[in-house]
């Protein structure tokens, strides 16, 4: 990529997402999660531009991405750099923040890359309105994930799986964190893990990993960490 300016969007990457019980908790969200953060390592070692998105309802009195809510947060570690940018939005397009669409159509030569949330909603919205205004995106697959639609039998891995198909067919090319990190010789970031979850750790889920003291993390037979899914 010589010469080419590189961008990636981070979208939602906000703590609605890792939090058990509320509405929009994804399950599976850690191995999306962890490469979500490898990226972003990725992309502050290479100087390249980075967008973070936080979505906040436009409704006072909302439970769900409320502008004073705890959970509308960012999680631990995706917060934005004072010479990162920054939008807010409160659709599920980052298109609907004119002032997003506006810097985006100032600098379509850049090679742009969109992580986050979630890809049935607004990972999907933007790049259909990205698609429909000429802008070239390129979703990293497993950086992303789908909430479950279980009244129609879909697990989450279902749904991210449709939806990538649906997005690659018509309105985006994918990439996977994997590929994006070895262009770059940055094969090391793979083996790094940011974020695990343990009835041990409770309310530590969110933190980055090498927080944890060591006495706190779980540990495996060997002695290794243990990676921790839902």
């Amino acid at each position: 990529m010589s010469g080419v300016r590189v961008r990636v969007i981070f979208i939602d990457l906000q703590r609605e997402y890792l939090t058990k019980g509320r509405p929009f908790y994804l399950n599976n969200i850690f191995p999306s999660l962890n490469n979500a953060k490898r990226i972003l390592e990725l992309a502050r070692q290479e100087a390249w531009e980075i967008v973070h998105i936080q979505h906040f309802r436009n409704v006072p009195d909302s439970l769900i991405f409320n502008r004073s809510s705890e959970f509308s947060g960012f999680i631990k570690g995706f917060e934005p750099r004072s010479d990162e940018r920054y939008f807010e939005k409160n659709s599920f397009s980052c298109y609907s923040n004119p002032a997003f669409a506006a810097f985006m159509e100032e600098s379509r030569g850049e090679q742009t890359y969109v992580v986050g949330y979630g890809t049935s909603k607004c990972v999907l919205a933007t790049v259909v309105d990205g698609f429909n205004r000429g802008h070239k995106l390129i979703v990293i697959s497993d950086a992303t994930y789908a909430k479950a639609e279980l009244g129609e039998g879909l697990s989450e891995e279902d749904m991210h799986r449709v939806l990538l198909a649906t997005i690659k067919s018509s309105f985006a090319n994918l990439i996977i964190t994997a590929d994006l990190c070895r262009g770059f010789e940055k094969e090391d970031l793979l083996s790094v893990e940011y974020f695990r979850e343990s009835s041990v750790l409770g309310p530590m889920a969110c933190l980055s990993w090498s927080a944890i003291p060591e006495a706190q993390k779980p540990q495996t037979q060997d002695g290794a960490s243990e990676l921790m899914k839902y």
